[in-house]
């Protein structure tokens, strides 16, 4: 095989790295409009070579949904339901080929909950008995690596929001063992907070 055939087997998987290592250093430092759109653009160069690499319509998928939620917070509404759109039919894909994608069932509860509030809803009322279910089903398919705690940091703040302060302790004390300073170091204040509002 020459150098030019071994480079095209290889951008794949070239690009989805890169897209996570995007992905790496924004969960590290915030994301950005400018940033998820970035990411995005690595995955779908890695998608455009192999239309069937999981991992990278995993990390598109994850990737729109970090966009929708900026251009929401943004009121940029249409743009975000395009965003929220396109993570959709990404999540279905993945489902289909393995109904028990922890990061699948993660992003499909985040898009009920944005498809709540992008259809008028309060952040409240957007919390469906749907959305619990693809977070909690997100931690049961992750169960077998250990805690998911980047589900248990979502589930928490969405039992926040509705006013469960209970549960969502409860889940903030498996978030708060996770190995990202980050996610550790909110975990650690929205608990510090449940704390003081109880």
């Amino acid at each position: 095989m020459d150098k030019e055939s071994d480079l095209k087997l290889n951008a794949p998987v070239v690009f989805c790295d890169e897209g996570w290592a995007l992905v790496r250093e924004y969960d590290r430092e915030g994301w950005t409009l400018e940033g998820a759109t970035d990411a995005i653009f690595c995955f779908e160069k890695a998608i455009k070579s192999a239309p069937y690499m999981i991992d990278a319509i995993r990390g598109r998928a994850s990737c729109l949904v970090k966009r929708c939620q900026i251009k929401l917070s943004e009121n940029n509404l249409n743009e975000a339901a395009k965003d929220l759109e396109s993570a959709v039919n990404d999540l279905k894909k993945l489902l289909e080929k393995n109904p028990e994608d922890p990061y699948a069932h993660l992003n499909q509860g985040l898009c009920l909950y944005l498809q709540g509030v992008l259809n008028g809803k309060n952040p409240k009322e957007s919390i469906t008995d749907d959305v619990i279910k693809e977070m909690e089903n997100a931690i049961s398919c992750y169960k077998i690596r250990g805690e998911f705690h980047f589900a248990h940091f979502n589930l928490a703040q969405l039992y926040v929001l509705s006013g469960d302060y209970s549960k969502a302790k409860e889940h903030l004390e498996k978030a708060v063992n996770s190995d990202s300073v980050s996610l550790n170091s909110k975990a650690t204040k929205l608990l510090e907070g449940i704390k003081i509002w109880q």
